[in-house]
């Protein structure tokens, strides 16, 4: 199993494609610290002229925050496109069937790919996260963070400097989750597919059409979003805590925001996953 997982993982290395999201990171992450720069007031918390908020918040932590809920977002759609090849592009390129008449178990083979598009949707995480934070440290310098979280709902989150870096870590671990609700779609639409683009496009298409179903204000609609992974897509911004316990003054861990998204998004991978092992499993060699 090791053998396959780095096998795997050396040949999605060997394409193209997944250099083009750290590409997309580095890019865009280099925009915002410009345009940081140049606005020392972007993304200042907004108290709606209630007060007036004096001094530079902006530091390593800042940067990296402000990414997550902002550039970082654009990786939900573009991941799946990239994971969708681990399958569809060899089914389309027939190297899918010489790898199936092997003596090797076929769930085996199955997730080797799967466990390497996990790795992969880590490290875009991993590389976004660190990047961001390298950059704006050497940019702005360290120190507190104070929250631009969207869950916030107008108050202002200080927390200390070790604080601010576990509620990060903890925001783009749920990103990666959340990246993993649409790659595993992609897998799984890849084990039906023989065309390295058609799993990875039609994961986002369903992605983008569950997300403007959750945002018609119908009843029924009110009634299926709780269930819909596409409701929670981008709640790993809301990772973030939005008060203090009165008695020991400290942060109060954001559950109410983070389970609910924890529970949808493992539901959803695991209902996909267990599909995409199922058809793999059975996939006719011949066709």
């Amino acid at each position: 199993m090791i053998v396959l997982l780095r096998w795997e993982i050396y040949r999605l290395h060997r394409r193209f494609a997944p250099y083009l999201l750290y590409a997309a990171s580095t890019l865009l992450i280099g925009l915002m610290t410009w345009g940081m720069r140049q606005d020392r007031h972007a993304f200042r918390p907004n108290r709606g002229g209630q007060m007036e908020i004096v001094g530079d918040l902006r530091n390593g932590l800042f940067e990296c925050q402000a990414v997550s809920i902002t550039i970082a977002m654009l990786l939900l759609y573009l991941a799946p496109v990239v994971i969708g090849e681990i399958l569809g592009g060899e089914g389309a390129a027939g190297t899918l069937r010489t790898m199936l008449v092997r003596p090797r178990p076929r769930w085996q083979v199955w997730l080797a790919k799967y466990a390497t598009a996990w790795l992969y949707a880590a490290s875009i995480a991993a590389f976004t996260m660190l990047l961001s934070l390298a950059i704006g440290t050497l940019c702005f310098g360290w120190g507190k963070l104070t929250s631009v979280s969207p869950a916030s709902e107008g108050k202002i989150i200080v927390m200390t400097a070790g604080e601010g870096a576990r509620y990060i870590l903890l925001s783009y671990s749920l990103m990666t989750l959340s990246m993993m609700s649409g790659g595993t779609i992609a897998v799984a639409l890849g084990s039906w597919f023989d065309n390295a683009l058609a799993p990875g496009f039609t994961a986002v298409g369903l992605v983008i059409t569950l997300q403007i179903i959750c945002g018609m204000n119908f009843d029924w609609v009110e009634k299926v979003k709780p269930y819909l992974f596409s409701n929670y897509l981008f709640d790993h911004a809301k990772a973030y805590p939005i008060a203090f316990d009165p008695d020991s003054g400290r942060l109060l861990f954001p559950g109410a925001a983070v389970w609910p998204m924890v529970r949808v998004h493992c539901v959803t991978i695991i209902l996909f996953a267990t599909a995409g092992l199922w058809r793999f499993v059975r996939r006719d060699v011949t066709c």
